[in-house]
C-alpha cells in the first residue's frame, strides 16, 4: 500500500466487516514487524475460516458440546493425578509435554518482542490438540447418556485424561490469546467457566485452575453462541 498510488485499504470497513478482533489476529498473524506483509480481504478469509472458526471454534465446539462427557467432571477426576505424573500412554504422554510447555515458549518469544511467533506457538497448539483428539477418540468410549455412570475402566482411562487435556490447552490459550483478542479470548474463557479472577499469566499453567468446567454463558446450538460463527459473506 501507497499513499501515493492511492492503494490504500479503508480499515473502518475491515473493522466492520470481519471485527476489531479477527482484524488484531490477522495483523498478528500475518503482518510483519521487521519486513513488509502482505494485505487482503483473501487472507483475512482464509484466516478466519481456517485457523479462528475451524482450528479453535471447531475444538471449543467439540469439547463444550460433546456428548458423553463433561469438562467439569474431568477436571475433577484426573487433574489432580495429571499434577503428580505424565500419563502412561505415549499418544497421552505427549499431549501432556505440549500443554505443559506452551506458556514457556510463548513467554520466550515474547521476551523476544516476538509476538508473531508467540501467536504460532498459541495455534500450533491448538491444532495439534485438534489432531491429538481425532486419534485418541474419545467418543468410541463413552456410553450415552450419563457418562459419570459408566464403570468402563478403558473409558475412565481415555475419556477423562482426553477432554482434560483439551480443555486445558483450550483454557491455556485463551489466557494467552488476551493480548491478541481480548473479546474472543473472554468469550471462550467464559465458555469454559474460568473465573476472571484466575485469567492472568500465573494460571497458564497445567493444572492450575481447578474450578473451571462449567459455562458461563449460554453455549447454543449449531452456530448460535459459537466463538467464530461463519462469516455473512465470503466475496
Amino acid at each position: 500500500m501507497a499513499k501515493s498510488t492511492g492503494n490504500v485499504v479503508n480499515p473502518f470497513f475491515a473493522l466492520d466487516r470481519f471485527g476489531v478482533d479477527t482484524m488484531r489476529f490477522y495483523l498478528a498473524y500475518d503482518g510483519g514487524i521487521e519486513n513488509d506483509a502482505d494485505y487482503s480481504n483473501y487472507h483475512i478469509i482464509n484466516r478466519y475460516n481456517n485457523v479462528l472458526k475451524d482450528n479453535l471454534g471447531g475444538l471449543t465446539s467439540r469439547i463444550l458440546r460433546g456428548k458423553g462427557w463433561s469438562v467439569r467432571g474431568a477436571v475433577e477426576r484426573v487433574r489432580e493425578q495429571m499434577l503428580e505424573t505424565a500419563p502412561e500412554d505415549k499418544l497421552h504422554r505427549t499431549h501432556y509435554g505440549i500443554v505443559k510447555a506452551l506458556a514457556k515458549n510463548v513467554s520466550q518469544e515474547m521476551d523476544k518482542l516476538d509476538s508473531r511467533e508467540a501467536l504460532f506457538h498459541i495455534m500450533g497448539a491448538i491444532a495439534q490438540t485438534n489432531r491429538f483428539l481425532h486419534a485418541a477418540e474419545p467418543w468410541k468410549h463413552v456410553k450415552p447418556p450419563d457418562r459419570t455412570t459408566m464403570n468402563d475402566l478403558n473409558a475412565a482411562r481415555v475419556v477423562d485424561p482426553t477432554i482434560f487435556l483439551c480443555a486445558e490447552t483450550l483454557r491455556i490459550a485463551g489466557l494467552l490469546l488476551q493480548p491478541y483478542m481480548p473479546a474472543k479470548a473472554a468469550h471462550l474463557l467464559d465458555m469454559l467457566g474460568v473465573d476472571k479472577s484466575m485469567r492472568t499469566f500465573e494460571q497458564a499453567q497445567l493444572g492450575a485452575d481447578a474450578d473451571y468446567g462449567v459455562s458461563k454463558v449460554e453455549l447454543g446450538k449449531r452456530w448460535m453462541g459459537a466463538l467464530f460463527p461463519p462469516l455473512t459473506s465470503e466475496e
